[in-house]
């Protein structure tokens, strides 16, 4: 399924064209996460998706911090409205507490934030296509991410 930026789509076709969960934000399928459905509102996820901050996590977030492929991002418009923003690329993720303390400063709304997410817009579609038929193909080296561990 192609998705049209600017489009609203429901979880169910979402999962649908995609494979994965109809509710985790990070839905997986083969151990690959193959898409991110964030809410951006002032609550949990103001500069969504760009930056996204996670109150509870379990492999997702290290499977997304992880991997080099962009996936296609969704944000929350309404009811059975997930809007098609493009393709994003993880470029950094952090457990940090002194990241996280200052976050949940930023957004004493947010709660508890353990985690944080950084992406970034995919060049082109072409460079998806190539990086999903074998890793590497687009000659870019790997992204490292880096996260901290204080559990």
């Amino acid at each position: 399924m192609q998705f049209i930026v600017g489009k609203t789509y429901s979880r169910r076709e979402i999962s649908d064209g995609l494979g994965g969960s109809i509710r985790s934000y990070l839905p997986t399928k083969a151990g690959r996460v193959v898409c991110g459905c964030f809410k951006r509102i002032p609550e949990k996820n103001p500069r969504a998706p760009e930056e996204v901050t996670i109150g509870s996590f379990g492999t997702e977030f290290r499977l997304m911090a992880e991997q080099d492929d962009p996936i296609p991002i969704f944000l929350f418009r309404s009811s059975s409205a997930w809007e098609y923003v493009g393709l994003y690329r993880c470029t950094g993720a952090t457990t940090d507490p002194t990241v996280l303390q200052k976050k949940m400063q930023e957004n004493p709304k947010r709660g508890v934030i353990r985690g944080v997410l950084y992406f970034e817009r995919a060049d082109s579609i072409e460079a998806v296509e190539k990086n999903q038929s074998s890793p590497g193909a687009t000659g870019e080296a790997p992204t490292r991410l880096t996260t901290v561990d204080n559990a």
